[in-house]
Parts: C-alpha cells; structure tokens; sequence
C-alpha cells in the first residue's frame, strides 16, 4: 500500500502543476481509500478448505501384498523394513555402558576358535557341522498529440476578453496536508471562481462565524466508515491442503496413527504397530523435507493464538515430536519384528545344504544314473573315459538320436525301466529342498553375476541384520527398557554364530565338490545354488522323460491286446 499512496502522491503533483482543485484532491483520496478496502477483502477471501471425504487410493497409494513364495514374501518384508530403518537417522549416546561381552562379539577378528557358537539356532540344530569342523579344521576355500481546431465560419467574434490568470497551484506542502487531513462528507456542488461573483449575490455576504471543528467531527467520515477488523480464526489451520488432506486420510485409516497421543510405545508388546503403519509414520513425517519448517510455523501461530485449537493434521505433527526417542523405538520394534523370520530362513537354507549334499553322496539311483550314462558315452565317444564334468547332466534331454528323434536320457532310462522299476532320482521332498537351496546365493564374495544379485543373498541379510544390531546398540540410552539391551546382545551373538556356521558350511561344501571331481579352479562358479539348479532340471527331465516311456509303454500293450 505503501508503493500505492506514492504513486497517487506523484500523479498529485503532476496534476497540480496545471491546475489542482480541492474537489479532484478528495477525488483521489477516495480512490486510495477503495482500493485498501479491495484488498483487505480480497485477503479474508483467501482460505484453505478441507474435504475429508477425498479418496484415500487418489492421495495414498495402496501397498503391495506379500507374495505366498517363501524367499519373495522375505525379500518383500525386508525390503519395506530396510527402507524405513535407512531414514531414521544415527544419533549419537553418551552415558553408554557396555559390557565387555559385547565389545568382544563385535571385534572383527577372524580367529574364532575359542568363541563358544551356538549350535542351536532357528529351530536348527548345526552341531555335526561344528564337530566337523573342530575335526578337520585345517581344510582351505577364495501519447497522441491533439487536433487543431478548425476556424469558425460567421459572423466576426468579439472582441477578447482581458486575460484571465489561473490561480497557482496549491503547493506540495498542503496536498499531503490535505491526505493527511480526516475526511469529510462531500458536498456535490460546482465551486463559482472569485472573478466572477463581482455584481453577484455572492459578493456581500454577511460574515457567519460557525464551529469548524464541530462541523469536521459531525460529517466525519472516519466515525461512520471505520475498516473491518481483523477475523480471528476458529481453527488454526497452517498446512496447505493437500498435505492437511494426506495426513487426516493416514490417521482415518491407521488406528495407531489416530491414537498416537495416546499409545503407550511398549515395544515387547505384541501387534502394537504394523510395518505399514511405521511406514506411513515415515513418509508423513521423518521423511518429509519441511517438516521441521511446517513445526515451527505451527508453534509460532500456538503462541500467537494461544485459546484456539489446533486443526488435527497439526496436532499429529506436534503429538509425533513430542514423543521420546521415537525413531530408536521404532528402529528396534522394527528389528524384532524381522529377525526371527530371517534368522528361522538362513539357518533352514544352510540345514537344507548339508542334507541335500549328505542324501547325495548316498543316493543309490544318482549313482546307477551316472553309470549308465558313461557307459552309453564311451560307446559314442569309441573311448575308454572314467568320468564327465556334472554339466553334462543338464544336456542329456538335448541330445538326439539320429533313427526316433529320442533324447539321449530317454534311452539311458529305457532300459533302466527295464530292469529297474524305480527310475526316480529324488524324492518329492528332495526336490522341494533342492529349488529352495537354488533361490539363495550362499556365498560370502559377491561378484558382478546378474543371476546372482536376483537371488537372495543369505551373507548379505547377515551382514545387514549386524549392521542395524550396531546401529541400535549405539542409540540405545540407560533411560530405555533394559529388555532391549538384552534383545539386542542375544541377537548380536546369534548372527555372529550364524555367519560363522556359513563359513563351516562352505568348506564343507568345497569338500562334497572335489567329491563329484569338480577341480578347484572351478568351485567358485559352481555355488551351491547352481548346483541345485542343475540336479532340479535332471529331476524334472528325468519325471518328463519317464512320462514319456510311460505312454509308450502303455499304447505297446493296448495294441498286443
């Protein structure tokens, strides 16, 4: 406004050096006046509604299902609680007490010979790896101007009048004055100029002495038209409205959310919070950028109206700062929801290894498999060989005879059938543990194999649960509940014995390779989950195949009879 009475202020003094007159001085005060007025209404005008029946599927995504598949609904769990912890930031303790037990777990020396591993875990028993490996530990893995007039045309004009003098302007002094001045109630009437009221009834007046000042308060204009007043709100309301909409939506449809205020954050209680829950916490308000900004102009507005309540998308925001060391709780709550389920996998995957690779060395029919095709290679290969490499099992339903179009497997089985009823390699069971073991990647070195990083890292989960147990442990104050102390060293103890228990299993898999003659300058691409991935395809072109001879067999016996 302050830029507006300037330029009215120059248009003035422009104006006034033609000719000014008081009429045209009020003319544009009542302008500047109906312009405030304008605006003043303009800004109340101006408000932030909110529509609480706004679709939450329009401002929140809905969040995706866990898939039946064991290994995906992990990767999909994990996936969701590692991308919550990674927000919550690392704080820094002081005061810590820690016990000299758990300095020794997390010392990264790999000599742990004289470290007590627990053999017990996830439901698993490990001990015969462990005594394994106590007995043979020394085995080794890598503007227009205007118109004239034109004449006159008639009679002569008169003579000319003596000139006239304007009266000179009203100086700069007195038309600020004259802004300055109350307004009056205006007189609509046309002012006679001095040289012409001479002969006029306007020339012998009597003096009337009047009240100036009385008359200027009676037709004051400032007593009868005073500015609205500022309206106090009834609601304070400081977010914009989409961000208003999006957290009333997430508090309508998570309970915790809504009762935030008054929860009572027991971590060790059960289903207090879901994962889904501590995720929409996240994006509402630990990861939201201005978050701190939108805190601070809500508080500032508290102050200024203090006796006014707050909307609920600003009470939410207040109730979740002024809970304690809610990202270290919710951190933890996190980790105790995920580690048992990763713990039970891991141990399960690596007690699925050792009993697959043992059930092997003892599979009677694997055995007269490989026999049966060495035998028919030698005959094709004219030469007297003692073994081939275990790839070449994954080729014999591709190799075809040049009489039947048979594969090379379906001969092998033909007369196994013949002379043995039993022609399946695996059990059903066998081949369930063999396609989970293949979903993993069981090592400790991850290279840059494509199929590999698809596949569910067993190290890196461990590597990963180690580094949130640290993570925790430094944010963990002596105000906390000692119980997630504890919680905390029993589960840095297992994951340090579960990674230990993985390098046990590795050496004794490097065995059970240079037992199916696999050199050891190939033993590290022939994974345990490539391994298992080639005996699942033996077992599936061994059932297809005996499906085939099967028919055969049965279409030779309807046409003898």
């Amino acid at each position: 406004m302050d830029s507006e009475k300037e330029n009215m202020e120059q248009k003035l003094e422009n104006e006034a050096e033609s000719e000014v007159s008081e009429n045209e001085v009020e003319k544009l005060l009542n302008k500047v006046e109906k312009k405030e007025e304008d605006e003043s209404q303009e800004a109340e005008n101006k408000s932030v509604s909110f529509d609480p029946n706004i679709d939450p599927n329009n401002e929140i995504p809905e969040l995706r299902n866990n898939s039946p598949d064991s290994v995906e609904y992990l990767k999909s769990s994990l996936r969701r609680s590692q991308n919550i912890t990674k927000s919550f930031k690392k704080g820094t303790v002081t005061d810590r007490q820690v016990s000299q037990e758990k300095q020794q777990i997390t010392s990264e020396d790999e000599d742990f010979d004289n470290f007590d591993i627990i053999s017990c875990l996830g439901g698993e028993d490990f001990s015969d790896l462990i005594d394994e490996y106590n007995t043979n530990k020394h085995v080794s893995i890598s503007p227009p101007e205007a118109a004239n007039a034109s004449p006159n045309l008639g009679p002569p004009p008169p003579p000319p009048a003596a000139p006239v003098t304007p009266p000179p302007p009203p100086p700069l002094g007195l038309i600020r004055q004259a802004m300055q001045e109350t307004r009056t109630v205006k007189l609509q009437w046309y002012p006679i100029r001095k040289e012409m009221i001479a002969g006029t009834v306007w020339e012998n007046l009597p003096k009337m002495n009047i009240n100036k000042e009385e008359i200027k308060n009676l037709f004051s204009l400032s007593s009868v038209e005073t500015k609205p007043e500022k309206k106090v709100p009834k609601i304070l309301n400081v977010l914009d409205m989409q961000r208003s909409n999006n957290i009333n939506i997430a508090m309508k449809k998570f309970k915790f959310l809504n009762n935030i205020k008054n929860t009572d954050f027991d971590c060790f209680a059960n289903e207090i919070v879901t994962k889904e829950e501590i995720e929409m916490l996240q994006r509402l308000y630990f990861d939201f950028p201005k978050v701190k900004e939108e805190i601070n102009q809500i508080e500032e507005e508290v102050e200024t109206y203090p006796d006014i309540p707050l909307g609920s998308a600003e009470q939410f925001l207040l109730h979740v700062k002024s809970l304690p060391d809610l990202e270290t709780k919710l951190s933890f709550y996190i980790f105790k929801l995920d580690f048992p389920d990763s713990k039970a996998f891991v141990c399960r995957s690596f007690r699925l290894l050792k009993d697959e690779t043992e059930a092997l060395k003892k599979n009677k029919e694997f055995s007269k498999l490989l026999s049966r095709v060495l035998e028919t290679g030698r005959v094709l290969e004219k030469r007297d060989f003692f073994g081939f490499e275990l790839d070449f099992l994954g080729n014999l339903d591709q190799i075809k005879d040049t009489v039947s179009d048979k594969s090379f497997l379906y001969h092998v089985l033909y007369k196994s059938a013949q002379s043995d009823h039993k022609s399946d390699i695996f059990s059903p069971n066998s081949h369930e543990n063999l396609a989970s073991i293949s979903k993993c990647n069981f090592a400790c070195n991850h290279g840059k194999d494509d199929k590999k990083e698809e596949k569910f890292s067993l190290h890196r989960r461990l590597e990963e649960l180690q580094e949130e147990c640290g993570q925790i442990l430094e944010n963990l104050l002596p105000s906390h509940d000692p119980r997630m102390l504890t919680f905390m060293n029993e589960a840095q103890k297992q994951i340090v014995s579960m990674k230990r228990i993985q390098k046990m299993l590795l050496k004794d898999y490097s065995k059970f390779l240079a037992w199916l003659a696999i050199p050891p300058s190939n033993q590290s691409v022939f994974g345990p989950d490539r391994w298992a991935e080639l005996m699942v395809q033996l077992a599936e072109d061994v059932k297809k195949t005996n499906k085939e001879i099967a028919s055969k067999s049965k279409k030779k016996k309807t046409f003898k009879h």
